[in-house]
């Protein structure tokens, strides 16, 4: 691999970054701080000790991407700048709104300042988990929550009741995703944000019941959010006009 050209040893890394299911990064970082702390409690301090416990804590689907984290850290310093990059614009990376406001002000623990200017560099792809209760503040400030992910060009909103987004349950409802409709993107492209070069999809998650909660979900996008982001749509137009 050393003698192969930077080019395509990314492709190669690219490649092999891939993966079926997003990367639940918050809930990782959160069972890795957990694990590291009953790691030292028993008196061990090795760090395969401890990834040996975080590996056995996290959801299954979630081994795969800690693992391909291990290997471009282990690595030399070329390998790990392109792995790094690979790691970070190949995956789809799931998020809470709190977690975003934190990588953009580079205040997310257990994960240095430079990977964290890395990942809000070249993430591509991100799945946003909103509580439904939540769901219009949030889509307001939407613009300034991607505006520091420049390469972004996948955006969709999980949308479900509080306290559900488990790794375990996200993975489950990934089958229940929908391209946005045409009048929320355009309600979106006029708070500012960049529907030209994203495909934006939502996600309904299920009820309590077991049931995909389309009806509620969608009563609270097309009856609250969306005539909401119109309202604040308008009244940006207005102050654009009005400054010309």
């Amino acid at each position: 691999m050393e003698k192969l050209p930077d080019e395509l040893q990314q492709k190669i890394l690219n490649y092999a970054m891939i993966r079926d299911t997003p990367f639940c990064i918050e809930e990782c970082i959160s069972v890795a701080e957990k694990s590291a702390k009953d790691s030292k409690r028993h008196g061990d301090d090795c760090a395969d000790a401890a990834l040996q416990l975080l590996l056995s804590k996290v959801e299954p689907t979630q081994v795969s991407h800690l693992l391909d984290w291990r290997i471009v850290n282990g690595t030399c310093r070329r390998f790990r700048n392109l792995g790094k990059e690979a790691f970070f614009s190949q995956k789809v990376f799931g998020m809470s709104a709190e977690f975003a406001h934190k990588l953009r002000k580079l205040e997310v623990k257990n994960l240095s300042v430079d990977d964290q200017r890395t990942a809000l560099k070249y993430i591509c792809s991100i799945i946003f988990f909103e509580a439904v209760t939540n769901t219009a503040s949030s889509f307001l400030t939407l613009p300034r929550r991607i505006s520091a992910f420049p390469r972004l060009k996948r955006l969709d909103h999980m949308i479900g009741w509080p306290n559900v987004f488990s790794a375990r349950f996200i993975i489950t409802q990934l089958e229940y995703r929908k391209e946005a409709y045409h009048g929320f993107i355009e309600a979106l492209g006029c708070i500012g944000v960049p529907v030209d070069r994203l495909e934006i999809g939502i996600i309904h998650c299920e009820d309590r019941a077991g049931d995909p909660d389309t009806g509620y979900n969608d009563r609270v996008m097309r009856a609250d959010v969306y005539p909401l982001l119109r309202f604040k749509g308008s009244l940006l137009a207005k102050q654009k006009a009005r400054m010309h």
